[in-house]
Formats: C-alpha cells, structure tokens, sequence
C-alpha cells in the first residue's frame, strides 16, 4: 500500500511542478528602443496566459494589434507580426521577467514588466 500510495504522489506532483506558467497583465510604455521619435509615445498592452498560450493586444493609439504565442515551460515567448507599412514586428519575453517590442528597422519598447 505504501508503495503504491507513493507512485500516486510522485505522479501528482509531477503534474503540479508541469503546470504551464499564467497570468495576466496590463499597462503601458513609452519607446525606449531605438529612434524612439518614430514610435507613437505610447503603447498599452493587454497580455493573458492560459494552458501555455499567450494571447493580448497592443493598443499603438492608430490601431490595435492582437497577438498570440505558445509559451514555453520556463516561461519565454516570441511571435511577431507585420506592420501596416510592411515591417517586421517581433515581441519577445518571458514570464516573471519582461518582455519587448521591437520593430528592428525603427525603434520599440523594451523592458516591461511581466512580474
């Protein structure tokens, strides 16, 4: 009995420490990456995480731009997106720490907080 009460708590706790990373965030950011004079002053973002995906919007006050990305299980995501002028957007970070947008061709926001 004692053995098989102990492989059903290694099996549960196993699944306990695999749980995927969650939460949600919210705020905003000037850029301070790059020309920042070529990005809009703010951004406001919106992050949820559910079962290891990402999903949310950047709100760049012309547009909203929604996003979404498989999170891994130490916590980091990156996807990007293309802007309306046809340049590259990439959103990197990870979970308890921060995470950015860069546009690499202009300027971006880096550093925000995901704690």
């Amino acid at each position: 009995m004692k053995n098989l009460f102990g492989a059903v708590l290694l099996v549960y706790s196993t699944f306990a420490l695999a749980a995927p990373p969650s939460g949600k965030w919210t705020g905003d950011a000037a850029p301070n990456v790059g020309r920042v004079k070529k990005c809009n002053p703010k951004m406001g973002y919106e992050l949820v995480v559910e079962n290891g995906k990402l999903t949310g919007k950047l709100d760049f006050g012309t547009r909203v731009q929604a996003i979404e990305a498989d999170v891994a299980e130490d916590g980091k995501f990156e996807t990007s997106f293309t802007n309306p002028f046809g340049d590259p957007v990439n959103i990197t970070g990870k979970l308890g720490d921060s995470f950015s947008v860069i546009n690499p061709k202009h300027c971006g926001w880096g550093g925000m907080p995901l704690k």
